[in-house]
């Protein structure tokens, strides 16, 4: 499991920033939040009111939320497979699922060299600088 002192790191890092961009880009899904990028290689979905309104395997991506505006108000990570779950202030919901055991499921890019890699499997790694730790 990913160390606890990263996770509070990466919640403080997130918590009440915008998302600034969603993109799909080469077949992964890329949202920034400012600076740092989160980069989705594995399944995922948007959850609205309770209901999928579009995920990594719809056909239509037209239903992907706008979050110019929103906010993130919590972003956990919920099992060994490091899945995100991230709920933005607008109510909409973004979870991700592993579902390789040789790719990575998502990284975050904050710099050239600081990056957090979840995956492949149960496998995490963590590339900070010590003042990010």
């Amino acid at each position: 499991m990913i160390d606890k002192d990263v996770v509070k790191w990466l919640q403080s890092l997130l918590r009440e920033t915008h998302c600034s961009s969603l993109e799909k880009q080469n077949g992964h899904l890329l949202l920034e939040f400012g600076h740092p990028r989160l980069l989705l290689q594995s399944s995922w979905r948007f959850i609205k009111g309770g209901d999928i309104v579009v995920g990594s395997c719809s056909i239509d991506f037209s239903s992907i939320p706008d979050l110019a505006d929103c906010l993130v108000d919590s972003i956990s990570i919920v099992n060994d497979f490091h899945d995100l779950r991230i709920v933005f202030d607008n109510g909409s919901v973004f979870e991700t699922f592993a579902d390789s055991e040789e790719f990575e499921h998502w990284s975050f890019h904050l710099s050239e060299t600081e990056m957090l890699i979840a995956g492949p499997g149960k496998l995490w790694s963590s590339f900070l600088s010590p003042s990010g730790e």
